[in-house]
């Protein structure tokens, strides 16, 4: 499984995956300029480039954060990596939710076991 294919299962909403792939191999690639417009209806550039584990390790502290959110608050994927979500955290609490949100993982993956008799 690729990278991106990683990405795409831990990131809490499901939509928009084409969408989404392109703008990860722009940003894990040579990067990528993206305009932004912000609540006051001002227009920017940013400029955005990261490693795949950097936005894998941000997927999962944002899924960590969205774990009581409906799906209607949680970004489009495409939106979140076009904004650069991943660098909303400092990197020691993005490694600590991410291993929170994996510890999560890891427990929903274990079979139940059922008590017979």
């Amino acid at each position: 499984m690729n990278d991106f294919e990683i990405f795409w299962r831990i990131y809490p909403r499901k939509c928009g995956k084409a969408m989404a792939r392109a703008k990860w191999k722009q940003i894990t690639g040579n990067g990528m300029q993206a305009k932004c417009r912000d609540r006051d209806g001002n227009t920017m550039e940013v400029d955005l480039f990261a490693r795949s584990d950097e936005l894998i390790e941000g997927a999962k502290a944002y899924r960590y954060d969205c774990i009581d959110t409906e799906a209607r608050f949680i970004a489009h994927p495409s939106t979140w990596l076009n904004q650069g979500r991943w660098e909303d955290m400092d990197e020691e609490e993005r490694a600590t939710k991410a291993r929170k949100m994996d510890d999560i993982i890891e427990r929903m993956q274990k079979p139940k076991l059922r008590v017979v008799g």
